[in-house]
């Protein structure tokens, strides 16, 4: 292996890291901070410069992030497609969004089960969610996720309802 290809994969590693220390969750957040935007601009360089120079054939790994649009190098199977999300900070938050989501599914399917008295499904609940949720034409989500975000704002007014009805 060459030697500039040895030390552009440690820059990258150093640069990775420096950058995962600004990051913040927005789109646009390295263009605001600039001891961040000048990292991505060294980050950049060393990318383009240095490694692909050197394997043009990782110029097909090369990926953009869905989020903050900076580019990474990713899995050749994973390369084309458009939902990947960067090693900087965004995949740390998008895991963690997801856990959120799959903690509230797990907490309404025990709820309804304790209520209904039988275990309940999560398919059984988006079907009573669907019966009781109407969505409106206008809206631009597709309609299982318009459902689950009015399920969110309802599992407050059911929690009060179920503490409501325990005995004392």
């Amino acid at each position: 292996m060459d030697c500039t290809v040895c030390v552009a994969r440690q820059s990258l590693g150093y640069l990775a890291t420096k950058i995962s220390e600004h990051f913040q969750f927005r789109p646009d957040w390295y263009h605001r901070n600039p001891a961040a935007g000048e990292l991505v601009g060294q980050y950049y360089v060393v990318l383009r410069y240095s490694l692909l120079r050197h394997y043009p054939t990782l110029r097909r790994c090369l990926c953009r992030c869905r989020h903050c649009h900076i580019f990474f190098l990713t899995d050749p199977r994973n390369r084309r497609r458009r939902d990947l999300v960067c090693p900087f900070g965004c995949r740390r938050v998008h895991q963690s969004s997801q856990a959120e989501t799959i903690g509230m599914r797990r907490y309404l399917s025990m709820v309804i089960s304790l209520v209904e008295g039988r275990q309940v499904s999560e398919a059984e609940i988006q079907m009573m969610l669907a019966r009781s949720v109407r969505q409106h034409a206008i809206a631009r989500r597709r309609r299982v996720d318009y459902i689950w975000s009015c399920w969110k704002g309802n599992l407050e007014s059911l929690n009060q309802t179920l503490l409501r009805q325990e005995p004392n």
